[in-house]
């Protein structure tokens, strides 16, 4: 077969006819393998699907090692600028907090895509497949969820009349602690929507805008 290479392939999960690993050759798209799955089902949840690259997740990888190291380099500089014991002990702890979340934390080398777009051959000559990619395709998802400074973060039925500070009234509304000019928005296919530059964010005519499988996020 012409320009086959062996070994690599992509793994496609969820909600498609054929899940599985699939050969890859040079030039094919996310598309033609999509439909050499057999496309997605009428389960599927497309905008909310997950795409995955090895070289980003290695990219995330050194990003993260790179912080890492200039955290480490932080904390030794306060504790020794420290004018007190407290004060050194309380920048130790929340450094070493910050430490452990990153090295806890592994890397997803999620890119953003619009599976809806691809799958209509909107975009399907522009993302090429690569080995080691991973497309995960989720169900139909029913619900908000809203988390951070709220009285109860919890998860919402999605309601086509509601929009964003109903789902927030509907956990309680803000604490004392939270920075609501700072609420965003991550949307099922992991792009994120803030109040700057975003008029539907404010807008009460704006409730397309919270869609199923949605996260409101107060910081």
């Amino acid at each position: 077969i012409p320009l086959w290479k062996e070994g690599e392939s992509i793994e496609i999960k969820g909600e498609v006819k054929f899940p599985g690993f699939y050969s890859i050759k040079t030039g094919e798209t996310l598309y033609d393998v999509i439909k050499r799955a057999g496309g997605i089902t009428e389960h599927a949840f497309a905008q909310g699907a997950i795409f995955s690259r090895e070289n980003l997740r290695e990219k995330e990888d050194e990003q993260r090692e790179r912080l890492i190291a200039q955290l480490e380099s932080g904390l030794a500089t306060a504790t020794l600028s420290a004018k007190d014991s407290e004060e050194a002990s309380q920048a130790q702890t929340a450094a070493r907090a910050m430490l452990a979340r990153l090295r806890n934390t592994e890397s997803q080398g999620r890119l953003v895509i619009d599976l809806s777009k691809i799958i209509k051959e909107v975009e399907q000559s522009e993302l090429i497949a690569k080995s080691g990619d991973l497309l995960v395709v989720p169900e139909i998802p029913y619900a908000v969820s809203v988390s951070g400074e709220v009285q109860f973060p919890s998860s919402h039925l999605h309601e086509d009349k509601l929009v964003l500070s109903d789902y927030l009234n509907r956990s309680g509304g803000f604490t004392q602690n939270a920075d609501k000019d700072r609420t965003f928005v991550v949307k099922a296919n992991g792009s994120v929507m803030t109040k700057g530059g975003n008029a539907w964010f404010g807008n009460r005519d704006g409730s397309h805008s919270i869609s199923p499988g949605d996260v409101i996020v107060v910081p």
